[in-house]
């Protein structure tokens, strides 16, 4: 419980360090938001798994949400089968360079099949997650963007299914870059510690690389690898494959769907999803 409320203290002294202070290009906080016709364009840490730079605008709330999602995971004499709904992240625009997340998974349903026995299916919420987004360069101009993204994973899901024992924690390295062409270019490093399976903690590194561009109008895809090594007894290491749609609607609000898979290495076999980003 301690080591929760020092995770906690930490992850809200970095969000909140600067709330109070006026932008070097503007005066717009989270008591006097931006106004609507100067705020950025959208950006958001969806749909990809390299989380974007940049962070939002002060005084305003964003909504990623996975509508539904869909995993299946086949590994020897186990068959997993993974359904989700609502995993949102909200995101809390403080300064012009900070904002504050909170990611929240309100119901998970997982079947579990292994022959010669009945199914297992276990239902119920899963841990949250709170993140701070802290953008260091490119978020008003320039070809270039890199943010810190520290977060803390707490332990409060459903007993015995989606809960992990300990507070995981963990940083990651979002950059962007702007490429000829109208290509968007996004890379990531994140280490991680986490609730390990036979040791009191285990760790990972993820690296991402991802592509965008524009196919037709406010429609665009991404294409994506991932590679993650994980650290307990021994090490593993797999490489996976990801790609999307994306259709801005409004300036305001863009939907979104997207299919990862693991071509090498432990993972799931296939992770699909729907959703969409939201602005206010």
């Amino acid at each position: 419980m301690q080591t929760t409320r020092l995770a906690i203290l930490v992850l809200v002294v970095v969000s909140t360090h600067r709330i109070g202070e006026v932008n070097a290009q503007g005066r717009y906080t989270i008591a006097h938001p931006t106004p609507r016709d100067e705020m950025r364009p959208l950006s958001s840490d969806r749909p990809d798994m390299t989380e974007s730079a940049f962070s939002i605008d002060p005084g305003h709330v964003q909504l990623e949400t996975d509508i539904a999602s869909v995993t299946f995971s086949n590994e020897p004499g186990l068959r997993t089968r993974r359904i989700a709904v609502g995993t949102t992240n909200v995101r809390i625009g403080l300064t012009p360079r900070v904002d504050f997340q909170i990611v929240l998974t309100p119901f998970t349903h997982v079947r579990t099949d292994v022959p010669s026995q009945q199914p297992v299916r276990s239902s119920g919420f899963e841990d949250v997650v709170l993140r701070t987004k802290i953008n260091l360069v490119g978020n008003d101009s320039g070809n270039v963007g890199i943010g810190l993204l520290p977060f803390i994973s707490i332990p409060v899901g459903a007993p015995h299914v989606f809960r992990g024992q300990r507070v995981g924690m963990g940083l990651a390295i979002p950059m962007t870059f702007a490429l000829p062409g109208d290509v968007g270019l996004g890379a990531m490093v994140q280490g991680e510690m986490l609730d390990g399976e036979t040791q009191k903690y285990a760790y990972e590194l993820l690296a991402t690389l991802t592509a965008s561009h524009s196919i037709v109008g406010d429609l665009a895809g991404f294409v994506e690898v991932a590679s993650t090594a994980h650290f307990e007894d021994d090490y593993s290491v797999n490489f996976e494959v990801h790609g999307g749609l994306t259709y801005l609607v409004t300036p305001a609000f863009q939907m979104d769907c997207g299919v990862y898979s693991t071509v090498v290495g432990p993972g799931d076999d296939v992770f699909g999803f729907v959703g969409f980003v939201l602005r206010h």
